[in-house]
C-alpha cells in the first residue's frame, strides 16, 4: 500500500497482509501504512529547515503522538546585543 506515482500500490499491500479477507489485518496493514507516509511526510519537511515546514511536521508528529525533536519555540536566554558584546569581550578576556 505504498504510494508510486500518486497511485496506492495494492500488490505491495496483498504482500505485506497474508490474510486480505481478515479485517484486523487489514486494518493493522492500513494503520502502519499510515504511519509509514505521515514519518515520511515530517521526515521531508524537518528536512527543508523552514520554520513553516518544521510548524507542519510537529503537526504531524502531534497528531501521531510522536514528540517533536524540537521546541515549537525558540527557548534560552534573549540577550540584548550590547549584553551579548560585553559577554564575548569577557570571553575574550578570559583567554
Amino acid at each position: 500500500m505504498t504510494e508510486r506515482d500518486g497511485q496506492w500500490d495494492w500488490d505491495a499491500l496483498a504482500a505485506k497482509t497474508s490474510d486480505l479477507s481478515d479485517p484486523a489485518v487489514m486494518d493493522a496493514a492500513w494503520s502502519a501504512e499510515a504511519d509509514r507516509q505521515a514519518t515520511l511526510r515530517a521526515e521531508a519537511l524537518e528536512a527543508r529547515d523552514d520554520p513553516a515546514d518544521r510548524a507542519a511536521a510537529q503537526a504531524l508528529a502531534a497528531e501521531r503522538g510522536v514528540p517533536a525533536p524540537w521546541p515549537a519555540q525558540p527557548s534560552g536566554p534573549a540577550y540584548t546585543s550590547a549584553e551579548a558584546d560585553e559577554m564575548l569581550d569577557d570571553m575574550k578576556a578570559d583567554h
